[in-house]
């Protein structure tokens, strides 16, 4: 389990192969996974929960959810050992009172066209998991439940969420300058760490990608 070894299987130990703009990139088939749910989230819209099933149970769900649980959300740990700690401002800078980014998500996820900053998958938010888990039931798709064993693994690697570019445990400002769309591996993996300390690159200095997708909202 990477996740209590010093070295991530995924990632590797060859720093020079490290992405600069994601803590670890989506596997070449993440893309057909998400046509699949897109697929079975319209039928089961439209009532047909069968359909819906099949389009499902082609999301390799499963392994979605491994690839998370062992590997996304440990990233972090390993990048940093590897780039070192930066030193924290000094005096430590005072935290924004402002925490919360719900009332920021539309505007967010609208400027960036529903896609991850960091590692460009198109995330889904949460209202239509949600909606996903209402039609088809927890026991076909679960996505509020607290455990990982039981989280469907589309929630896991498609779920949108704003992350802080700089860390707002960091003194980084809660505010669409300082926010951007963000994947749950992104932002687990990037955790609380400053960019310096994994070694990316700011999401900021590259423009959103201008696509038709909508998060599937407009279902």
């Amino acid at each position: 389990m990477c996740r209590q070894s010093q070295t991530c299987t995924e990632l590797r130990t060859d720093p020079t192969l490290w992405s600069p703009h994601s803590p670890l990139w989506p596997k070449n088939w993440f893309p057909e996974a998400m046509d699949q749910f897109a697929l079975a989230y319209a039928a089961a819209v439209a009532g047909d929960l069968d359909k819906a099933r099949r389009h499902l149970d082609q999301t390799r769900e499963r392994e979605l959810n491994t690839w998370f649980d062992v590997h996304a959300q440990n990233t972090g740990r390993f990048r940093q050992m590897h780039y070192g700690p930066e030193p924290l401002p000094v005096p430590t800078p005072e935290l924004d009172p402002v925490r919360r980014v719900a009332p920021f998500e539309l505007e967010v996820f609208t400027r960036d066209h529903y896609a991850c900053r960091y590692c460009g998958v198109r995330i889904l938010p949460k209202q239509v998991l949600r909606r996903m888990e209402v039609i088809m039931g927890k026991d076909t798709f679960d996505v509020t439940t607290r455990s990982n064993v039981k989280r469907h693994g589309i929630k896991m690697a498609f779920g949108g969420i704003l992350d802080h570019v700089e860390p707002h445990s960091r003194g980084g400002r809660t505010n669409p300058d300082n926010l951007v769309t963000c994947c749950w591996p992104c932002n687990y993996g990037k955790s609380s760490h400053t960019l310096a300390e994994l070694g990316l690159q700011d999401p900021r200095d590259r423009a959103p990608v201008s696509t038709d997708w909508l998060g599937l909202t407009e279902i």
